[in-house]
């Protein structure tokens, strides 16, 4: 029976499996937020058909049995595969302009370019440093999911790693296990971070126990206690089998049954997690959902407090309500625009101010060592002002540093400020460079 869109927004949690789709929909009423209104399971397979085009038509079913509200959210909840997890150190000076150096350091993590990608970072304080948290989805992947789902009528607010989902919701440090035939996923979690993943894919019924016995030595060795427990969620491989795969008695592995609870508040600052739909836009959803309810509000209390002899005169102060709501609406719409506008003129005038400047740009010069350097190099900090900037670093051979950065356009004068010393088989050099100034683009 298809379900009407309901009065309040919910959240719908599609998590992809290999030959199914997991549906959880959440309700969000204000005297019952985060109640689970409906959990199904979609096999891919049902309906005849292409088998590329299986996605599509189980989305297409869904949409027409939960019709999509314009205030709903959706996430698409995908297999570790698609997702790459990064870790690294920074300086704490480069919170200042966090951006521009997660980008620049993960260039030398990730093995595609960055601006095909959607990237998520968080950081936080680790002693004089900064630890870094990025996950990196590559478009071309996701592009034909996404595809999929807006033909079915349905706008995915963010996509998330199913796994790391379920060990979020349910709140233990351990290693959480999902498949087992076609495709076989390892998930370690500590404290909130994902510290260990792996996954495989194959077409053999043995695939997921070979799996676990070749992945058992890793996660030995991943930083966790040896005692730490072991998850299975949504898996494919007998219990005993996943047990004598991983050396370990039946008894030491749980199985999760369902989402542990509602995953609507562990999202707020779920790191896992990449929006797709820009902040202004989820803002403008919020405004306009509570102009509507509170214009349903201000309608009952009209029904409420007319007598019923002057029932005749609710259509014209139905008329003055949809007016000031249509006003408000306006209002709403033009305060968003105002806001795009004011952002786009900032960021011309930092444009402008940069060309008066005739001064490289920090993102000029983070090119330009990337393209220059030797890839033995290994850059500990850059500090750039307009005049200089400041390289330190290790490089086999320091000399060649110095050649690079003097035969850049960008630099001049370039010099040791301190001595070369040795650390094994790498220099450890500090050098200095003037920034050449350059000529202001005309247009």
């Amino acid at each position: 029976m298809k379900k009407i869109s309901s009065l309040w927004p919910v959240a719908v949690f599609l998590l992809l499996q290999p030959d199914r789709v997991l549906l959880y929909r959440y309700g969000y009423t204000p005297w019952n937020r985060g109640k689970l209104l409906d959990r199904k399971t979609y096999l891919l397979d049902e309906e005849d058909g292409p088998a590329e085009e299986a996605l599509a038509r189980t989305l297409t079913r869904i949409t027409a049995e939960f019709r999509p509200g314009a205030d709903d959210s959706w996430y698409l909840g995908l297999p570790l595969r698609y997702f790459t997890f990064v870790e690294f150190n920074l300086p704490q000076a480069a919170a200042d302009n966090l951006d521009q150096a997660v980008h620049y350091a993960l260039m030398r993590h990730v093995p595609f370019d960055l601006e095909s990608t959607h990237v998520r970072h968080d950081s936080q304080p680790a002693g004089e440093q900064l630890l870094v948290s990025a996950t990196v989805v590559p478009k071309d992947e996701l592009s034909p999911l996404l595809e999929d789902a807006a033909s079915a009528g349905i706008a995915v607010s963010a996509v998330l790693p199913s796994l790391a989902l379920v060990a979020r919701l349910h709140e233990e440090n351990g290693f959480y296990i999902s498949g087992g035939e076609t495709e076989t996923e390892v998930l370690g979690w500590k404290d909130g971070r994902i510290i260990f993943s792996a996954w495989d894919l194959a077409q053999r019924p043995e695939a997921g126990a070979t799996f676990l016995a070749r992945t058992r030595p890793a996660m030995v060795n991943a930083p966790l206690p040896g005692e730490c427990c072991h998850f299975l969620w949504e898996q494919e491989i007998e219990v005993r089998e996943a047990a004598s795969a991983l050396s370990l008695a039946p008894e030491a592995l749980a199985v999760l049954d369902q989402l542990p609870k509602n995953p609507g508040r562990a999202l707020a600052d779920f790191p896992y997690q990449i929006g797709l739909v820009p902040e202004s836009v989820l803002r403008r959803r919020r405004i306009s959902f509570w102009v509507q309810a509170a214009a349903l509000l201000l309608v009952l209390l009209a029904v409420l407090s007319i007598p019923l002899a002057h029932l005749a005169g609710l259509n014209a102060k139905l008329d003055r309500l949809d007016a000031m709501i249509t006003e408000i609406s306006a209002t709403t719409d033009e305060l968003t625009r105002m806001r795009t506008e004011n952002e786009r003129i900032v960021t011309e005038l930092r444009r402008l101010a940069s060309a008066q400047g005739n001064a490289p740009v920090p993102a000029e010069v983070l090119r330009e060592l990337t393209e220059i350097l030797p890839p033995d190099v290994w850059l500990t900090t850059l500090v750039m002002d307009r005049e200089r900037v400041e390289l330190r670093g290790t490089a086999a051979s320091a000399t060649t540093v110095i050649e690079q950065v003097e035969a850049s356009p960008l630099f001049k004068e370039a010099r040791f400020d301190s001595p070369v010393t040795k650390r094994g088989d790498k220099e450890l050099f500090k050098v200095l460079a003037g920034l050449e100034r350059q000529p202001v683009q005309g247009g």
